[in-house]
Formats: structure tokens, C-alpha cells, sequence
């Protein structure tokens, strides 16, 4: 029986006719063929309803094997085109403008069971968007004998200190480096396009650097505590609601806007047009 994620966050009573053709041709036969079949409140994917042939009114939710005569509709939560599902948690995605993103964000979530829930930002808070800039953290991947991409150097470093090696990475912008008789030799391809270019080179280590969608959801996320589902078995414990932000940056900025965002935020090495010390001399 195939059920939406609002049904089973609010419960329902579904009115559903079986198909007596289907079921002769499968040699089984039932008393009657219209059955109310009720959705509990907290009811998850694959979880069976059965009813006793003859009675529409009593529903149990079992695992055992069914007595002859019953009908069992198992129940199959339909992919919902907004919203995840992850036991008793509940996921969402929302896009917040950049200016939302350094000035404060509020919006009101609509919940499956019908309930609006509204989100803000902390007074002061500035949402980073981390799954930009590569975790120092994140673990890097690290492909031996492997190179991509090979000649086309963004630039190189000579050091045997690959730290500072992803160092480079992160302040100049490259995915990865291929490493090989202690040079870095920087790659400026995305991610996808090195994983896709590997080639096997003997002597190389090909480093990437981490995926950012997979870090993403950690670093960008609100909870809303009890916000998720109620368990079937115990409706006081209830799951979580997870907000997981994404920031919509502009295609472009004019001359003028530019000038007042030199004015009003302060100046990092991202502003610099200097190359990196780490990069000079290995730019071609």
C-alpha cells in the first residue's frame, strides 16, 4: 500500500478496494474486496497491516506470519520530492541568500503533520558555508601510483611537507596534487573531473581533496529538537527536524556593490591579487 510521508506523520484511514481479477488469477479469494485500512501515527516503510477477512474496523500492526483469511497491506512510503526520512528524524533543505547569510535568516517551515515551524538565525550569527572551503579536518583522498591530468600543473611546490601542500589547495583553490620525488605539482580541475582523469602513473601519489557535499550537511545545519516523527511503539519519544542550509551566492557583483563590500567587510588573503609566497615560481 503505497502511503505519503504526510500520512504517516499525521496518521490516516485509507478506503482501498482490492483487485478480484488479480487475485483469481493468483488462485486466492477473499470474502469481500473493500477494506478501511488505518495508518497509525509513526507508521515506517515495510511495517504490515492486517486485517481479519470480514472486519474492516480492527488493524494490527505484526510481524508474524498471517492466519488464513486475513488480508495484510504492507505499508511503502513514497518518495517525498522535499523532505527525508532517517528513522524518527526528519531532513529538509533550504536555500538562504547570502545576505540572509551575513545579516540573519527567519523563515516558517511547513512540517508534514500540518504543523508550521519557524527557523532563525542567532542574533550575530554568520552562516559560513563551510562545504566551500575544504575542512582541514577532512580526511584527503590518497590514490598511490596515480596521477591526472598529467603536464597540465597549476603550479609546484618542492617540500616534503604535504600539510602544506593542502595548504596551498585551500587558499589557492585546487581539488588536489599529484606528488611525486618530493614535489607537489598542484591540479586546478574540480573534484569530479580528477576522479574521472585518473590514470595510473608509477612513482605518483594523486591527492584529492574531500568531498564537500559529504561534510556539508555537518557544518550547515539547524536542529529542531522533537521536531521529527513519534515512535509507533512509544509516541512521548519523538525524532529530530534537520535544516540542512545551502547558500545562494550571486552570479556577479557590479563595480559599485563591490566597492561598498570592500568598504563595510574586512580584508582577508582572499582579497589579495598577490600570489601566494607558497605558489611563486610555480605558476605557468
Amino acid at each position: 500500500l503505497n502511503v505519503t510521508l504526510e500520512e504517516l506523520c499525521r496518521g490516516a484511514t485509507r478506503r482501498v478496494r482490492l483487485n478480484q481479477t488479480q487475485l483469481r488469477r493468483a488462485g486466492r479469494r477473499v470474502l469481500q474486496d473493500a477494506f478501511e485500512v488505518h495508518i497509525p501515527k509513526g507508521a515506517t516503510d515495510g511495517d504490515k497491516i492486517t486485517l481479519p477477512c470480514g472486519q474492516s474496523l480492527t488493524t494490527e500492526l505484526t510481524s508474524v506470519e498471517d492466519h488464513p483469511g486475513n488480508v495484510s497491506f504492507v505499508l511503502q512510503e513514497l518518495r517525498h520530492p522535499h523532505w527525508r526520512r532517517k528513522g524518527l528524524d526528519l531532513y529538509v533543505d533550504r536555500s538562504i541568500t547570502l545576505l540572509e547569510a551575513l545579516t540573519g535568516f527567519f523563515f516558517v517551515i511547513e512540517h508534514p503533520d500540518g504543523r508550521r515551524l519557524p527557523v532563525s538565525s542567532r542574533p550575530g550569527e554568520i552562516v559560513r558555508p563551510r562545504s566551500i572551503l575544504l575542512d582541514p579536518k577532512a580526511e584527503w583522498e590518497r590514490h598511490e601510483h596515480t596521477d591526472a591530468f598529467a603536464g597540465e600543473d597549476a603550479g609546484f611546490l618542492k617540500t616534503g611537507d604535504l600539510e602544506a601542500c593542502k595548504d596551498v589547495c585551500r587558499k589557492c583553490g585546487y581539488s588536489g596534487f599529484t606528488y611525486w620525488e618530493d614535489t607537489a605539482y598542484f591540479r586546478s580541475h574540480s573534484r569530479g573531473e580528477l576522479l574521472v582523469a585518473m590514470r595510473r602513473s608509477k612513482g605518483s601519489t594523486l591527492f584529492i581533496c574531500p568531498d564537500p557535499e559529504h561534510y556539508a550537511p555537518l557544518r550547515m545545519q539547524r536542529a529542531i529538537r522533537g521536531a521529527g516523527l513519534s515512535s509507533l511503539d512509544d509516541p512521548s519519544v519523538k525524532g529530530n527536524l534537520f535544516v540542512l542550509l545551502r547558500v545562494d551566492f550571486p552570479k556577479s557583483v557590479d563595480d559599485d556593490k563591490a566597492a561598498l563590500l570592500q568598504e563595510a567587510l574586512p580584508h582577508g588573503q582572499c582579497g589579495q591579487k598577490s600570489i601566494p609566497r607558497e605558489c611563486e615560481g610555480g605558476y605557468r
